[in-house]
């Protein structure tokens, strides 16, 4: 995801594998506070205050990731809350004084990124609701003709094939 946003100039210093100038740090207030994603904030704030960001392509730090599910879901969880945070306090990046000089594609990317994290929550809960429809003898899938369970197959696979294209 990095080098696409990168290539059309909205790149995130994401993680803890990156570098930033005094003077950029200094323009925006320092380390912003307020948000379990610090990294996107930062990122956030400096694209808003006309700085500019890069992704570097090469491997320069190497890090470790949760070894267990239940450490990749908790960390998961706090990049989502943490996104949902930032964008809160960006007012999703569409007006504000800590956006201003954002640019109209910069301000659409860190919008549908939110929007993205909102996304997360439902999937995750719809997913949860599956295994008790499934016990509980109900349907999955609601439909009362076959035409109606055949459009939703093919919006389903329109659905699936975009989202690899967005991908």
């Amino acid at each position: 995801m990095e080098p696409t946003k990168d290539a059309t100039g909205v790149a995130w210093c994401t993680g803890s594998g990156y570098a930033i100038s005094r003077k950029a740090l200094e323009s925006i207030g320092g380390w912003p506070v307020g948000s379990l994603t610090e990294d996107v904030f930062t990122s956030s704030l400096l694209l808003g205050w006309g700085w500019k960001t890069a992704f570097c392509h090469e491997a320069l730090q190497f890090g470790t990731v949760p070894d267990t599910l239940t450490a990749h879901l908790k960390q998961r969880t706090r990049w989502t809350l943490g996104t949902l945070q930032t964008a809160l306090k960006l007012k999703f990046c569409l007006f504000g004084r800590l956006v201003k000089k954002m640019g109209f594609f910069t301000r659409i990317c860190a919008f549908l990124f939110a929007f993205d994290g909102l996304f997360k929550i439902f999937l995750v809960v719809s997913l949860l609701t599956i295994p008790v429809v499934l016990i509980s003898g109900g349907k999955l899938v609601a439909y009362t003709t076959y035409n109606q369970l055949q459009w939703q197959i093919r919006l389903c696979f329109a659905s699936l094939i975009l989202t690899r294209l967005n991908d």
